[in-house]
């Protein structure tokens, strides 16, 4: 049976956002949240973490113009934005302005050979190894 999201959110205020207790708490959202986009797992989150906060949601305006954001002037607001920025990347791992994206068919192809071959997991990465150290690029 999975813990509630405000159960959680409640431990990370409690311990101290970047407590390791916070971390256990966080941990247990990943395994709840974890396959959801970043978009999606920062407004599951955002309504508890603005109740345990006592920070209200308004009507965002400028770049958060149609969206519900934490109330600047709250006085628990910069905590409260922290810690749901910290949950969220560690669910999610950090944005990369530098991301780079590789072509679905070439994803596709390769993932189809590799399971055609019938490689465990040891194998599987002991390839991958083999590909990291046969390529180079200049």
């Amino acid at each position: 049976m999975s813990v509630s999201i405000k159960s959680q959110v409640v431990l990370i205020k409690k311990e101290g956002d970047a407590s390791a207790e916070a971390d256990i708490a966080r941990n247990a959202l990943k395994k709840q949240l974890g396959r959801k986009t970043r978009e999606s797992v920062r407004s599951i989150l955002l309504p508890e973490f603005s109740s345990v906060y006592k920070v209200k949601l308004v009507k965002g305006e400028g770049s958060g113009s149609g969206k519900q954001v934490l109330d600047s002037s709250a006085k628990a607001y910069e905590a409260c934005r922290k810690a749901l920025g910290r949950t969220v990347t560690f669910i999610c791992g950090s944005e990369s302005s530098d991301a780079v994206e590789v072509s679905p068919k070439l994803v596709s192809d390769m993932t189809k050979k590799i399971i055609d071959a019938g490689l465990d997991s040891k194998q599987f990465n002991a390839l991958l190894t083999a590909l990291r150290a046969n390529i180079t690029f200049e």
